[in-house]
């Protein structure tokens, strides 16, 4: 009789044994994604995620990390300019770029290189709230990942993919994780203006511009005919758009009606280049000072049709040559995040990145800049 009940006693020991190793195992294996509506899966646990990472969930904590970042240790991270300290959100490499905050700044977007054969990227998008990841893509078994994005609103956003005979573009809902084609396209999205029902897109080979509408219906296209010479487009709160033509001058045009209205320059200033248009009509330009043979960085009211009201920040560069230095910019209504690459005297490049902040006037210039290759603004 006690040889049974020993063998019974070792028999459910045995079992729940069995249970647990199984449950480890199981465990173990790969999150297994919600279906997306379009044959892709999510996942919350593609990227580890670093235990410091809880304190992001206080709004109060959050808010100060408002710069997101690429480093060149290929880690993202979010800083806090101000205290010259950054969190890092991730500990994996995948060739990380293009970081993108939603319109609420809750969630932030970036791309992740998932086939490094075929130069295959998706998009991760980390929840500052919950701190977690979720894999918002999963191109890595076919030829062509993400090559363009840009968020719609808090929560959804739209971008391009595919083979230019089969090249898409998507729209994206991180509430739902469904994702869903909308119209076939040649072109890579850039931005998205979601009270006109306006897509901004560019071709990877011409370099051309197009205005397209939510239907696909192609509106505009900024070509040589149209504008010779054309250097940059950026938007103001995603309404209007400035063009710089080195030769001609400035132009904008309005996302609902986009017709061409040259700006009037200041009769004394001269050699324009936009970065953003601000809150309250400010736009913020680098304009070259001969004289000193530097590029300053300045501050003008933007009416639409001219500009007024100079006001100089401070020297952007100083290393001139013909190739360099190069700008770029991120902003929101009160702030910048701008960086410059400049040629050095022993034919180097030199990245920098400054923070501009428009109430109060100054421009800060972000330490650590050498080590980060992508920054954006929230």
């Amino acid at each position: 009789m006690k040889c049974k009940l020993y063998a019974v006693v070792i028999g459910i020991f045995l079992l729940i044994v069995g249970l647990f190793i199984t449950s480890l195992l199981l465990g173990s294996l790969p999150g297994n994604g919600n279906g997306n509506g379009n044959g892709q899966t999510t996942s919350s646990t593609t990227v580890t995620i670093p235990p410091q990472l809880v304190g992001l969930q206080n709004p109060e904590t959050a808010a100060k990390y408002f710069v997101a970042g690429v480093k060149t240790d290929d880690t993202v991270v979010v800083i806090d300019p101000t205290a010259q300290d950054e969190i890092v959100l991730n500990l994996e490499h995948r060739k990380w770029k293009q970081p993108k905050w939603s319109a609420d700044g809750k969630l932030l977007a970036v791309l992740g290189m998932t086939d490094d054969v075929r130069q295959v990227y998706d998009i991760f998008i980390y929840d500052l709230s919950r701190a977690e990841w979720t894999k918002a893509t999963d191109y890595a078994s076919l030829p062509r990942g993400v090559d363009g994005y840009a968020w719609l609103d808090a929560s959804r956003l739209m971008f391009t993919q595919g083979e230019s005979n089969n090249h898409w573009l998507h729209r994206f809902d991180y509430r739902n994780s469904e994702t869903r084609k909308e119209f076939q396209t040649g072109a890579n999205l850039l931005d998205v203006h979601l009270g006109s029902q306006r897509l901004v897109l560019q071709d990877p080979v011409t370099r051309e511009f197009f205005l397209y509408s939510f239907k696909g219906e192609e509106i505009i296209r900024f070509d040589d005919v149209t504008r010779p010479g054309l250097a940059a487009i950026y938007t103001k709160d995603r309404e209007d758009v400035v063009l710089a033509d080195f030769d001609a001058g400035l132009f904008t045009w309005d996302f609902n009606s986009p017709e061409f209205v040259q700006l009037t320059l200041p009769s004394d200033d001269g050699n324009f280049y936009p970065l953003c248009v601000l809150a309250e009509g400010n736009i913020l330009l680098v304009q070259r000072e001969v004289e000193v043979d530097a590029f300053l960085l300045k501050k003008y009211v933007y009416t639409r049709k001219s500009l007024e009201g100079g006001q100089r920040l401070d020297v952007l560069a100083s290393k001139v040559n013909e190739a360099y230095p190069q700008f770029n910019a991120m902003c929101t209504e009160t702030r910048a995040v701008i960086s410059v690459i400049e040629g050095t005297d022993e034919d180097e490049l030199e990245y920098r990145w400054y923070l501009a902040d428009l109430d109060p006037l100054k421009l800060q210039y972000i330490q650590l800049a050498n080590n980060y290759r992508d920054l954006s603004l929230r």
